[in-house]
């Protein structure tokens, strides 16, 4: 059997998250949501900055209707709430869970950050604890975990211009070979050519632009033509088809503002788990015909929407805060 990485929509053990703090805390009723709709089918793990913070997350999380049986705690240092981008990117070689542990410097040392050296070490830290018998490999190169979509078999989709920016000085050929290393030496790489301009503070990442719902399917973000991002999503489109995917469009919600703030209304974000789809939400109309539709990919799945706003505004959704456990 050899390396590859999981699709989305297969069986999890848990859903990881690293509690808001600080400057972030803002974003807590948006977690208690997530957490209440994840422990309804599955377990959650959330990693805290210290011993004290269990108590208090749970009672909070006891008040919002969690099912706090199905959550277990981690005591780690950390910087930032976005999991998918700082945690493992998992895999599987022979049985054994491999978690992938990539460079991260917060969005290119973003001047919005905390900061990045906690983040960068959480993996290494905590999966002797949460996974026991698993296997960490460490690789030399920066690699967020919200721009590199797998189909679950035998391919990658990622966003060039942002491996580009984070790893100026690897290109492009060597970079496809610390993935095939890390993914397997079978995975097809498909680079997307272009980054949605309104990405601002990660400068383009996949899971805004392109999810696989199956090994063949991989659903692509649809906007007006006035829209900024107009280009890379028609662009992303097109190689995704010529790769050989059926390429199925789901339109956002148009512009809308949320704290003097623009913002695309963009469905693209959603978190699969064990019997559920969690969905953003705007506030909007378009809400409910992007959950309908959502709702057709992942048949027989409960899917529920989200109000994601105050992490989108901030440059992040839901599946952005969460990291999948296989």
């Amino acid at each position: 059997m050899t390396m590859r990485m999981f699709g989305e929509w297969e069986v999890q053990k848990a859903v990881w998250m690293q509690w808001p703090w600080s400057y972030e805390k803002s974003y807590i009723p948006t977690f208690r949501e997530i957490v209440k709709h994840v422990t309804r089918l599955q377990d959650c793990v959330l990693v805290v900055q210290k011993q004290g913070d269990k108590a208090k997350v749970k009672q909070l999380l006891v008040e919002s209707g969690a099912n706090v049986e199905r959550v277990s705690f981690v005591v780690c240092k950390y910087d930032n709430a976005w999991m998918r981008d700082n945690g493992p990117i998992w895999g599987c070689e022979n049985g054994t869970p491999i978690l992938m542990d990539f460079e991260f410097d917060a969005w290119g040392k973003s001047k919005d950050a905390l900061g990045w050296k906690n983040d960068n070490k959480v993996t290494v830290k905590i999966a002797p604890e949460v996974v026991p018998g698993a296997q960490v490999r460490s690789f030399n190169m920066v690699l967020e975990g919200g721009n590199v979509e797998s189909n679950g078999i035998d391919s990658v989709v990622l966003c060039w211009p942002t491996q580009a920016k984070r790893n100026p000085s690897i290109g492009r050929t060597q970079q496809e070979e610390i993935l095939k290393n890390a993914f397997g030496t079978q995975t097809k790489i498909v680079w997307l050519e272009q980054a949605p301009p309104s990405d601002v503070i990660t400068g383009g990442h996949i899971d805004g632009m392109a999810r696989f719902i199956s090994d063949k399917v991989i659903v692509v973000a649809q906007t007006d033509s006035q829209n900024e991002d107009f280009q890379a999503y028609e662009s992303a489109a097109e190689t995704l088809s010529k790769a050989g995917f059926v390429v199925i469009r789901l339109q956002t919600g148009g512009d809308i503002k949320y704290k003097r703030e623009w913002m695309t209304a963009n469905y693209l974000n959603w978190v699969v788990g064990n019997g559920f789809v969690l969905v953003p939400a705007f506030g909007i109309e378009h809400d409910q015909v992007a959950k309908q539709q959502i709702q057709g990919f992942f048949p027989g799945r409960v899917v529920e929407l989200v109000d994601c706003r105050e992490l989108w505004v901030n440059g992040g959704g839901l599946h952005c805060v969460t990291n999948n456990q296989f």
